[in-house]
């Protein structure tokens, strides 16, 4: 009996289409294809959520479903509801991610941290400094910092610089083979 194919989903937090961090994102889903996964990457920039309205009372929490309509935020959801993986990618703006991953973050957390529908989801974040390359952790700690809230399973991450390109996408695509080798469990 053949086993059913992971779905990783690849997840471009940059307004640039073509931009650096799509490559690496890229790089890390050709990995998780040539582990025999099924991937989809999407870019963040066609699917802004709206910011958190802040509704009182609570309810999304309890119904898993934003209040307001917000159909960016409910595609999103949906494939991350369903994905044995995911690839999360942002450049470093400032020593932060861009708004758009906060957003995604901010409302994801309200809907389901409670719930931990995305528990044991394996996960992997990169993010991309240019410039100097300072910034790296910084950027990196609000991707690991949503994974651990949500109960995901954070690999190791990747930080990049434009001085170290060529390497970290041989490093992109290697943690996307890991990623679709793991299975939805606690760490061990």
């Amino acid at each position: 009996m053949m086993s059913k194919s992971k779905r990783i989903i690849g997840l471009v937090g940059s307004p640039r289409p073509d931009g650096l961090t799509k490559k690496l994102v890229s790089s890390a889903l050709k990995g998780a294809e040539d582990n025999n996964a099924t991937t989809e990457l999407i870019q963040m920039s066609e699917y802004v959520v709206e910011a958190c309205k802040d509704c009182l009372p609570w309810v999304c929490a309890d119904n898993l479903k934003c209040t307001y309509n917000d159909p960016n935020l409910e595609t999103i959801s949906e494939k991350l509801l369903e994905c044995d993986g995911v690839v999360w990618g942002t450049p470093v703006y400032w020593g932060d991610t861009t708004a758009m991953v906060r957003l995604l973050m901010l409302k994801l957390f309200r809907l389901y941290a409670r719930s931990q529908s995305f528990k044991d989801i394996p996960a992997f974040g990169i993010a991309i400094a240019g410039g100097t390359g300072n910034g790296l952790v910084s950027g990196l700690r609000p991707l690991y910092h949503f994974f651990r809230i949500m109960w995901m399973r954070g690999i190791t991450p990747l930080p990049v610089t434009r001085f170290d390109m060529e390497d970290a996408v041989k490093k992109a695509e290697l943690s996307g083979r890991e990623l679709a080798s793991m299975e939805k469990k606690p760490f061990g």
